[in-house]
């Protein structure tokens, strides 16, 4: 069976996506801009643009690589539920992010609210990704309450 077979499923794909990845970006921008110094801040719009790029690919890959065949395993068991897309896609944002830090080398800046920070950009879009495929193409699957 086919999740993206229907235009609003690949509608809800495409926010879930795009998206996260553009908040994803922004954040980047605006913590650049008051991270930077004058004469960098002129560099915001290409951060933003990579920002962008990146988190489109990384976003994209993990719904396909994991968000999809999660919406198979959990459809044909009947096991959707509100919840379900939003905390596994905020646990997978964040583990894709430790391995990003992991593979570049580094835990992340020093201190431990920076760690926490870069975690949080994977979680949160994680989250959002899940959130907009519940809300916008799962929802219809969850069964009626008490069964």
């Amino acid at each position: 069976m086919s999740f993206l077979d229907r235009p609003s499923a690949v509608r809800a794909f495409s926010l879930a996506v795009l998206v996260p990845a553009a908040l994803t970006a922004l954040g980047a921008a605006l913590i650049f801009l008051f991270e930077s110094s004058a004469s960098e801040s002129g560099y915001a719009g290409l951060v933003l643009l990579v920002g962008f790029l990146v988190a489109a690919v990384v976003i994209f890959l993990a719904a396909v690589l994991i968000g999809l065949p999660l919406t198979a395993f959990l459809a044909g068991r009947r096991a959707e539920a509100p919840w379900i897309y939003q905390v596994a896609g905020a646990l997978v944002g964040g583990l894709i992010m430790l391995i990003g830090l992991r593979l570049l080398g580094t835990n992340g800046p020093g201190p431990d609210e920076g760690r926490v920070m870069l975690l949080a950009f994977g979680v949160a879009p994680g989250f959002l990704s899940g959130e907009i495929w519940w809300r916008f193409n799962r929802k219809h699957a969850q069964p009626p309450a008490g069964r």
